[in-house]
């Protein structure tokens, strides 16, 4: 069907991306989206796994994953999640919908209580210019229908009886069977089901979907390369890890409080004077000089390096010479300039000093 996205005058079809339970055929997790991608993938993935909040059930991590050959599943990133989650990833043979007929059941569940009944359904009637015909409704907008499905989600699960399953509710059927549950803390599970991309780590943060973000960890890791890690539908902030360890949370750079501001440029300048301290040493064994050597015996080392204590005698001596260079009986003005003057005619000294 097609929805209205925020800040836009085009309508679209969304596309929705479902994790279904193979035992009890209860929706485990869902995403929706404007196109599939692998972040909507690992958002419904992670939806399914972590129970639900009221009743602390419905989750889990699956004894096995199986998926069709759309591009989204097929990316490394969920295949590397599952694997990571002990979890058997299995794909279905191309052109194959009998090898995943629940799920296909499913869909068309969803088209025939939900979809048909909606303005703008795409196997709706249509105009005779072939435009979707939507009665005397509007298009619906993106939140409605996300709050819409989420409605029928709960209807689905809950209260609506299945042929298959005995007259039951997916939930009910799920309750009937008391094996227990892999649980993943929800902080861990944020993390390993989260899209990531490698990003350089630049003078000003890191440049991810089209923001930037700043940390004060991240200034002594200018050039580098680091894992972004990142929830599909929120750019607010992005988890870093390196070397396949968490690093730290950055936000947005226009996000930032004052505080947070000075603290970033704080540590930027405190990495700027390492570095040049560091390249100051650098360059100091660079220059590092030893004897020829022509046979055994101690490595005599040559370097001309100036000491702290060299260097002191040095200023010392340079004061000497300033001293030196300032004193007044080199003027010819006698010793007694600094003398008190005594009290005369002021003309006459007025005329003293300018002879």
């Amino acid at each position: 069907m097609l929805v209205l996205p925020p800040r836009s005058r085009t309508p679209i079809r969304p596309w929705v991306t479902c994790f279904l339970d193979d035992y009890s055929r209860r929706l485990m997790g869902w995403a929706l989206s404007a196109r599939p991608t692998q972040a909507t993938v690992l958002a419904a993935l992670r939806d399914a796994m972590l129970p639900d909040p009221e009743t602390g059930r419905f989750g889990g991590v699956p004894d096995r994953l199986f998926w069709d050959n759309g591009l989204e599943f097929l990316a490394n990133a969920v295949t590397d999640v599952a694997v990571a989650l002990g979890a058997l990833p299995l794909q279905a043979d191309a052109y194959s919908p009998h090898q995943k007929g629940k799920v296909e059941r499913f869909n068309r569940t969803v088209e025939q209580e939900l979809l048909s009944g909606l303005p703008f359904y795409a196997d709706g009637p249509r105009r005779k210019n072939g435009d979707l015909y939507g009665g005397n409704g509007t298009v619906v907008d993106f939140e409605v229908f996300v709050g819409l499905f989420d409605e029928w989600v709960t209807h689905y699960n809950s209260k609506r009886k299945h042929k298959a399953l005995d007259r039951q509710t997916p939930d009910e059927r799920w309750l009937s069977d008391q094996s227990p549950l892999r649980i993943i803390p929800e902080q861990e599970l944020r993390w390993l089901s989260l899209p990531s991309e490698e990003r350089k780590v630049r003078a000003d943060g890191i440049h991810h979907r089209r923001h930037i973000y700043m940390a004060p960890e991240l200034q002594a890791l200018v050039g580098e390369i680091v894992e972004v890690r990142y929830m599909p539908h929120d750019t607010t902030k992005v988890d870093i890890f390196r070397n396949g360890e968490w690093l730290a949370t950055v936000r947005r750079q226009d996000d930032l409080s004052r505080e947070e501001r000075a603290q970033v440029l704080a540590e930027r300048d405190r990495s700027r004077r390492e570095a040049a301290r560091e390249l100051r040493r650098a360059r100091s064994r660079a220059r590092r000089q030893f004897a020829p050597i022509t046979g055994p015996g101690a490595i005599v080392e040559t370097t001309d390096f100036r000491t702290q204590d060299a260097a002191d005698a040095r200023s010392q001596e340079r004061r000497r010479t300033l001293e030196v260079k300032a004193r007044t009986d080199l003027l010819g003005l006698g010793e007694d300039l600094d003398a008190p003057v005594e009290d005369g005619d002021p003309e006459s000294s007025s005329a003293e000093a300018m002879s």
